[in-house]
C-alpha cells in the first residue's frame, strides 16, 4: 500500500533516473502518508515504541506502515512494498542516540533488511554508545530513514536496565498471572505510583488488593503491553507484629523505595541482585503514620561526577490534608540509606510544617510553615548544610507570606526550569527559588490540586480531587482546563513527554494518552468580573478591569462574547491607570468584529459631570415625550462617547440612582476633561461588556468579617439569601469580588474572596451581587499558535551546559509573530535565571529585516560561584497551543565532564607510528625506546636499585629485574595485570597503552627517546568536547611531580609578578611554574614519569596530565664517575712516576764536584 506521493516518486525515478529521484526524495518526503515504527517486538508482533538494552547489545525492529490503518490490518506485504520502495531509494535507518550533553549517529547498510518480515532487525553493541557506568542520565534515540531531512524520523526512549537497579531487583516471588491468583487475591482497592527520575517510562505501582495482600508491579514501558511484572511482596517480614497492612505513601530514589505504611516507615535498597529485598522499618517513635506523607524531589543529573547521591533528600512532613495535626509539629528529613532521620528545627513556637522540599539547584530546603499565633503561611528557605538537629536552621532569605486562605497539598520542581509549584485549593508559583511567589489560579470551591505533573518538554499538569485536568505552559500565567478522567485514575509522563491517564482495573494498571491538543481546543474559560471597554478603533480597544481581576494570565488568548461571533485577541498587558493598583488593562485585536452588543438606539442625550478624578455623574437629558432613561439592568455596562478626539474616556455604570442619574467609574482619568460634557443620543452608545446578565443590587448595608470571611445584612434588612439561587453566587465591589461558599441564614453568608481586596462595610450601591445559576457571557480560549522561538545549533544540541570558572556561554534566539499589528516596542520574549547567583546574564535584542526579533544571550558564570541554573527564554503572548515558545538550558557551573589537561608531544607520532612504528631523526636516530619487561626506572639509591611502584611494559609471566635488594622487591605492583598469569591475560587496550598515565603503566610498552642531557619545553591543550582546543598559557600556573620520586632533573620558567605574589603565600605544596614557558632538563638517564596539574583557583576542574620520556646515552651514574676519575688519574699518575723512574735509570748521570771559590775553606784538604 503506498501513497500517491510514493506513486509519483516511483514514476519520476522510470523516468529521469537515481540521482533526481533522491534529489526529489530529499526534498520532498517521498511516504507521505507512511510512518516508521521502531522498538523492540512484542508478544503481539507489535512494536513497543521503546528501545531497551539487554545485557551488552542493543536490539530492536523498524518498520515502515501506513499512517492511520490499525497495526492487526499491515501485513508483511504491506510493509514489505513500502520497505522495497524505500530501499530502492536508497534509505537505510540511521539512529541518533544522544542524552543532555552527547550525541552522534549510527548508520546502517542494507544487509540489515529482513525481506521476508518486511522489516530491519538493527543490531549494536552497547559499548559504541554507553562509555561508563557512573552515569544517570536519561536518554533518548531517534530512529530516520535519512539523517540529513530526518525522512520518517521517530523519536523513541533508551533504556538500560543495567543502569535502573530496580527493574533487575527481586522484591518477591508469586506473580498474580493466573487466574487462580487473581480470584484468590481480589481486585485493587489502591495503589501508589512512582516515577524513576531518570527513566520515566520505569514506573513502580504498590497496590493493596481486597485480601490485604500488596502487590509490587514494575514496568519498564509505561504499563504498556508486556512491559510489567507483578510480585507479591511482604512488608512485614522483619517485624514480629504486622497484621493487616495499609500502605498511605511510596517513594522511588534512586537507589531506595520507601514506603510509609500503617506498621512504620520501611526502606530497602535497590541492590540489583537476585537476593530478595527486604524491607528494614525506621525507628520513629510516636508518629501516627496515617497523618505523615513523604515527598522527594526528582532530579537527573549529566554525571555524578559532579552529583552527589547524598542530595538524595527524602522529607516525612506532616500531610496537609489531615485534620489530627492540631499541636505544632516539624518535619524530617534524611539521605541514603535512610536509616537516620533528622528534624527540621522549629524557628519559633508554635509551627507547624505543612511542606518540605529540595531545590538542589540552590542547595537549599524549602519549608511551608504555618505560625498557629498569627495564623500566618510562609515559604521559608534554608541552606541544606545546616539541617542539623542541634542548631536551629538558618533562614537564607526573608519569608515569603502567602494568603491564609491558601490550603497546601503538595509541590513539584519543574525539572528543567526548576519552578516551584505549590498546590492545593490554590496554585502558587515561585521562579527564584521561594525568594518571590505569585498566585497563578484559584480552585473551584470544593476542589483541590492533588498532583502535579511537569514536563521537560516545558508544560506542566495538575490533577484534581475532581479528576479535573489543568495545563500551563514554563512562562505562561494561564492554566486551562483540559478535560477530566475519573477521580480514582491518576496522571503520569511518560519518557516520549506525553501525558498518560493510569487506570487501575481490577487486577492490572493500564494507560491511555491524553490528548493535549483536543483538550486546548475545546476548552472555554468563563470570565468573571467588572469591565469597562474603551475603543481606539472599530478592530482595536482597551479592556479595563475594576475589582481586582488579573488579566496578565489571558495575553495570547481570544476573548469571545455570547452574544456576537466574533473574537478579541487578547495582545498585551498595559500599566494600570488607577492609583490603588487594582484595575488592570489588556489591549485586544478584533478579528472579524467587535464582540459587544450596544442595545438600542439612545433616545436621549447624555450629561457627564466628573466628581473626583475617577468618577462622574451620569445624567440622561431628555425630552418631554421621551421614553429614555437609566435602568437598574445598566449597571455593569460602559458608556461609550463618539464624539471628540481619540482615544476617548468611557465610563463603566456602577450604580443606577434613578431613571435619570446614574454614577460611572471613568475608565482612563487622564483622558478625562474638566467641566460638564454633552453628548447628543447619536454620539454615544451603551455596550454591553458585564460578564454576567442580570444583576442584583440589594438596597442594604453589607458587614464583612475579613478574619472569618463572614458577611452579615442587618436584622432589618428586607432582602434574603436564598441556598438555592445564591450560593456560588458573585459579590462585586468597586474593589475586588468574593464568592458565596455557604447561605447559613437569609442574613448571614459564607464568602471566599476571589479577588482584589473587600471592605469591612458595604452600604447600599457599593456593592452588587450575579447570580450563579447563569453562565459567564464572556469566555477565553487558547488562539492557534501565531508564535515561533527558535533557537541557533549552539543552545539546541545539548540541553545541558558546563560553565567553568569565570566562563561564558553565548547562544541567539529569535523569536517571529504571525500577528501583523505587533509593534517593535513591545518586547515579545523574556530570559529569565532560576539561580542568579550561579551566573549572569546580558542580553543584547535587535531586529532583523524580517521583523524577527533577535535575542544575543550570554551567560558567565560567577567568580567562584559552583552550582545549577536553568536560563528560561519564551514568549508569553503565545498561545499554550505553541510546542516551542519555551527553551530551557540548563548551566551547572561545576567541571565540565569532558574538559581536561593535554600535553604536546613534539614530535608527534600517530597511534600507529607510536605503536608500530621506527621513526628516526635526521641523524637516523630513534625517536621512540622499548621499554625491557617489568621495567622499573631508576632512583635515588641506585641505577640497579628500583623502589617504585609502578611497573611498565608488564608481563606477569617474566622475571622481574634489578631485584636483588630487599627494597627492591617490596615495592612495584602490577595493575591491569594483578592476578593475571601472562601478559596476553591483562587485556591491554590499544588506548591504555597509548596513554601516558600511572594506572595503564602496566600496558605502557614503548616511550618518547631523548638523549642526554634532556631537554623538553612543556606545552599543553586544555581539551573540551565542542570547544576549540586552547593553549595553556600566563596567568595559568601549574606544578610538575614526579611520579617515581626522582629528583635528577631540573625545571625552569620565567619569573612573573603574580607567581611572585603568590610564591610567599604557600598556597600549594608544590612550586608554581609559568605556564607560558616551562622547561625540563633530565640530568639522568632512564624513564621520567611527570604529572602536571594546573593549580588551583584557575578551574573548577582538577586539570592534570602525565607525559613520560626516556633519557638514552647518558653517563655512568654516580658516583661511579667519580670513583672511575679517580682509578684513572691514580693509575695515570703511577704509570708516569714509573716511566719517570725507568727514565732516570736508563740515563744516569755522574754527580757534579764542587771546587773553587765555592767550596768551603777547611772542607777538604
Amino acid at each position: 500500500m503506498k501513497s500517491a506521493m510514493c506513486d509519483r516518486t516511483v514514476k519520476l525515478s522510470l523516468a529521469v533516473g537515481a540521482t533526481i529521484l533522491l534529489s526529489f526524495a530529499t526534498l520532498f518526503s517521498p511516504c507521505r502518508g507512511v510512518k516508521l515504527t521502531v522498538g523492540e517486538k512484542l508478544e503481539n508482533g507489535e512494536l513497543s515504541g521503546r528501545l531497551h538494552v539487554t545485557g551488552k547489545y542493543l536490539v530492536f525492529w523498524c518498520r515502515v506502515v501506513p499512517d492511520g490503518v490499525p497495526s492487526s490490518e499491515v501485513t508483511e506485504d504491506v510493509r514489505r512494498a513500502l520497505g522495497h520502495t524505500l530501499m530502492s531509494l536508497g534509505h537505510t535507518p540511521s539512529i541518533t542516540i544522544y542524552n543532555s550533553t552527547w550525541r552522534e549517529t549510527f548508520f546502517f547498510d542494507k544487509t540489515t533488511w529482513n525481506t521476508l518480515e518486511g522489516e530491519w532487525r538493527l543490531f549494536m553493541p552497547k559499548s559504541q554508545f554507553s562509555f561508563s557506568d557512573d552515569f544517570c542520565e536519561e536518554w533518548m534515540a531517534s530512529v530516520q530513514l535519512d539523517v540529513n531531512t530526518n525522512l520518517l524520523g521517530r523519536k523513541a526512549t533508551l533504556l538500560d536496565s543495567h543502569r535502573v537497579p530496580i527493574l533487575s531487583t527481586h522484591f518477591g516471588s508469586l506473580s498474580i498471572d493466573s487466574a487462580a491468583t487473581r480470584s484468590e487475591v481480589g481486585a485493587f482497592e489502591s495503589c501508589q505510583l512512582s516515577q524513576s527520575a531518570c527513566s520515566p517510562d520505569v514506573l513502580i505501582a504498590l497496590c493493596q488488593a481486597e485480601s490485604n495482600d500488596i502487590f509490587l508491579g514494575i514496568t519498564h514501558g509505561a504499563y504498556s503491553q508486556g512491559s510489567t511484572r507483578w510480585m507479591r511482596v511482604d512488608l512485614c517480614n522483619s517485624l514480629t507484629d504486622c497484621g493487616d497492612t495499609t500502605v498511605y505513601d511510596m517513594v522511588l530514589s534512586h537507589s531506595h523505595i520507601l514506603v510509609l505504611s500503617s506498621v512504620g516507615l520501611l526502606t530497602a535498597s535497590m541492590s540489583g541482585e537476585a537476593a530478595k529485598v527486604v524491607f528494614e522499618p525506621v525507628e520513629l517513635a510516636g508518629l501516627s503514620w496515617s497523618d505523615w506523607t513523604l515527598s522527594f524531589t526528582p532530579w537527573c543529573s549529566a554525571s555524578n561526577k559532579n552529583s552527589h547521591w547524598t542530595e538524595d533528600l527524602v522529607f516525612l512532613s506532616p500531610n496537609p490534608m489531615s485534620t489530627n495535626l492540631s499541636r505544632p509539629v516539624v518535619g524530617y528529613w534524611s539521605v541514603p540509606p535512610y536509616e537516620h532521620w533528622t528534624p527540621l528545627e522549629q524557628r519559633e513556637a508554635g509551627e507547624i510544617v505543612q511542606l518540605m522540599a529540595y531545590d538542589w539547584h540552590h542547595r537549599t530546603v524549602l519549608s511551608l510553615i504555618c505560625s498557629s499565633e498569627d495564623r500566618g503561611l510562609f515559604l521559608t528557605v534554608h541552606p541544606v548544610l545546616l539541617l542539623t538537629s542541634d542548631a536551629i536552621p538558618k533562614l537564607l532569605l526573608p519569608p515569603a507570606p502567602l494568603p491564609q486562605e491558601f490550603e497546601p497539598v503538595g509541590y513539584c520542581f519543574h525539572p528543567t526550569t526548576n519552578h516551584l509549584y505549590m498546590f492545593g485549593n490554590q496554585i502558587w508559583i515561585s521562579n527564584d527559588g521561594g525568594t518571590t511567589v505569585r498566585c497563578l489560579k484559584t480552585i473551584n470551591s470544593g476542589e483541590s490540586v492533588i498532583s502535579c505533573h511537569p514536563s521537560r518538554s516545558g508544560w506542566v499538569a495538575f490533577l484534581t480531587t475532581a479528576g479535573n485536568i489543568l495545563y500551563t505552559h514554563a512562562g505562561h500565567s494561564r492554566i486551562l482546563h483540559l478535560g477530566s478522567i475519573p477521580p480514582s485514575s491518576s496522571l503520569i509522563v511518560d519518557g516520549l513527554g506525553k501525558l498518560m491517564e493510569v487506570t487501575r482495573s481490577q487486577h492490572w494498571l493500564s494507560t491511555n494518552d491524553v490528548d493535549i491538543e483536543a483538550g486546548l481546543g475545546d476548552s472555554l474559560v468563563p470570565l468573571r468580573g467588572v469591565f469597562s471597554i474603551m475603543l481606539l478603533s472599530p478592530l482595536e480597544m482597551i479592556i479595563t478591569e475594576h475589582s481586582g481581576y488579573q488579566l496578565e494570565s489571558m495575553v495570547g488568548a481570544l476573548l469571545r462574547h455570547q452574544s456576537s461571533e466574533g473574537t478579541l485577541l487578547i495582545d498585551r498587558l498595559l500599566p494600570p491607570s488607577a492609583p490603588d493598583g487594582q484595575s488592570s488593562k489588556i489591549r485586544a485585536l478584533a478579528s472579524v468584529k467587535t464582540p459587544l452588543d450596544a442595545g438600542q438606539d439612545q433616545l436621549c442625550m447624555l450629561e457627564i459631570t466628573p466628581i473626583s478624578t475617577t468618577l462622574c455623574n451620569l445624567r440622561h437629558v431628555c425630552g418631554d415625550n421621551s421614553t429614555g432613561g437609566w435602568d437598574p439592568g445598566d449597571v455593569g455596562k460602559t458608556v461609550h462617547p463618539m464624539d471628540g478626539p481619540t482615544p476617548r474616556p468611557t465610563f463603566l455604570v456602577l450604580t443606577v440612582v434613578n431613571t435619570s442619574d446614574a454614577l460611572g467609574l471613568v475608565n482612563t482619568p487622564a483622558l478625562l476633561l474638566e467641566g460638564n460634557h454633552l453628548l447628543t443620543p447619536s454620539h454615544w452608545e451603551l455596550l454591553d461588556t458585564r460578564s454576567q446578565a442580570q444583576p442584583v443590587i440589594p438596597a442594604e448595608t453589607l458587614t464583612v468579617d475579613r478574619l472569618e470571611w463572614e458577611a452579615t445584612l442587618p436584622p432589618e434588612s428586607e432582602f434574603e439569601f436564598l441556598p438555592l439561587s445564591h450560593e456560588g453566587a458573585l459579590i462585586v465591589t468597586s474593589t475586588g469580588e468574593a464568592r458565596i461558599e455557604n447561605v447559613r441564614s437569609g442574613r448571614l453568608i459564607t464568602l471566599h474572596r476571589e479577588a482584589g481586596n473587600i471592605e469591612d462595610i458595604l452600604y447600599p450601591g457599593d456593592w452588587t451581587m450575579f447570580n450563579n445559576s447563569l453562565d459567564s457571557l464572556w469566555y477565553y480560549q487558547e488562539d492557534a499558535c501565531r508564535h515561533t522561538l527558535h533557537l541557533d545549533g549552539a543552545a539546541t544540541q545539548h540541553s545541558v551546559r558546563y560553565l567553568d570558572l569565570g566562563s561564558s556561554f553565548t547562544f541567539r534566539a529569535v523569536a517571529s509573530s504571525m500577528d501583523d499589528s505587533h509593534s517593535s516596542n513591545q518586547q515579545l520574549m523574556t530570559v529569565t535565571v532560576s539561580n542568579p547567583s550561579i551566573a549572569s546574564l546580558a542580553t543584547q535584542i535587535h531586529y532583523d529585516q524580517y521583523g524577527s526579533e533577535v535575542a544575543d544571550i550570554t551567560i558567565t558564570n560567577s567568580m567562584y560561584a559552583m552550582g545549577t541554573t536553568a536560563v528560561t527564554v519564551s514568549i508569553p503572548a503565545a498561545s499554550l497551543r505553541c510546542t516551542d515558545a519555551t527553551f530551557t538550558l540548563t548551566l551547572h557551573a561545576s567541571c565540565p565532564p569532558s574538559k581536561h589537561l593535554h600535553f604536546i608531544y613534539d614530535p608527534l607520532f600517530t597511534d600507529d607510528v607510536f605503536l608500530h612504528g621506527d621513526p628516526v631523526d635526521k641523524l637516523n636516530r630513534p625517536l621512540l625506546k622499548d621499554l625491557e619487561t617489568n621495567y622499573r626506572p631508576p632512583s635515588t639509591l641506585g641505577k640497579d636499585i628500583p623502589i617504585s611502584n609502578n611497573i611498565y611494559n608488564a608481563d606477569p609471566a617474566a622475571s622481574r629485574p634489578r631485584e636483588k635488594y630487599d627494597i627492591s622487591k617490596a615495592t612495584g605492583h602490577f595493575k591491569q595485570c594483578a592476578g593475571k598469569s601472562s601478559r596476553e591475560e591483562c587485556g591491554c587496550t590499544v588506548q591504555q597503552s597509548l596513554s601516558s598515565l600511572a594506572i595503564n603503566s602496566d600496558c605502557r610498552q614503548r616511550v618518547h627517546r631523548l638523549l642526554h642531557a634532556g631537554k623538553v619545553t612543556l606545552k599543553f591543550l586544555i581539551r573540551e568536547a565542542g570547544a576549540p582546543d586552547t593553549l595553556v598559557q600566563e596567568p595559568v600556573a601549574l606544578t610538575l611531580t614526579e611520579i617515581n620520586n626522582r629528583i635528577d632533573y631540573i625545571v625552569s620558567a620565567p619569573s612573573t609578578p603574580s607567581l611572585d605574589m603568590l610564591g610567599p603565600l604557600s598556597i600549594e605544596s608544590s612550586t608554581l611554574w609559568n605556564s607560558t614557558a616551562v622547561q625540563l632538563t633530565l640530568t639522568g638517564s632512564g624513564l621520567y614519569h611527570f604529572q602536571a596539574r594546573i593549580a588551583t583557583g584557575f578551574s573548577y576542574c582538577d586539570l592534570q596530565d602525565e607525559l613520560q620520556y626516556y633519557v638514552d646515552l647518558a653517563p655512568l651514574a654516580n658516583p661511579t664517575p667519580t670513583i672511575v676519575i679517580s682509578a684513572v688519574s691514580l693509575v695515570m699518575g703511577g704509570v708516569f712516576f714509573v716511566w719517570y723512574l725507568q727514565y732516570l735509570n736508563l740515563h744516569p748521570q755522574p754527580p757534579r764536584r764542587l771546587d773553587g771559590t765555592q767550596c768551603p775553606v777547611g772542607q777538604f784538604h
